[in-house]
């Protein structure tokens, strides 16, 4: 095996995230937006970011400083109901 060079941060963590190409969006808009770390994908790699909107994907993160890492409030909003598990039996 190899040793895994990527970024990782500490899960829940919460970090800047890039939101990349948007088209018909200026160059002036904002491209960042704060989200809460929740892995990373294995096909590309890319970060998996828990938003108030769901689950988004971003190649690029920044780490916030260390005294805003962590945001129990904000986390305790992210609520899916696809992360819950469901009983197979009716």
């Amino acid at each position: 095996g190899r040793f895994y060079h990527g970024d990782l941060v500490m899960l829940g963590e919460m970090v800047w995230f890039h939101m990349g190409k948007m088209t018909g969006v200026s160059k002036l808009e904002q491209r960042w937006a704060l989200g809460g770390w929740l892995g990373k994908t294995e096909e590309s790699d890319e970060h998996l970011i828990g938003t108030l909107e769901g689950v988004e994907t971003a190649r690029t993160i920044r780490r916030r400083p260390k005294e805003e890492q962590f945001d129990i409030k904000w986390l305790n909003t992210l609520k899916d109901d696809r992360w819950k598990t469901r009983s197979l039996i009716p």
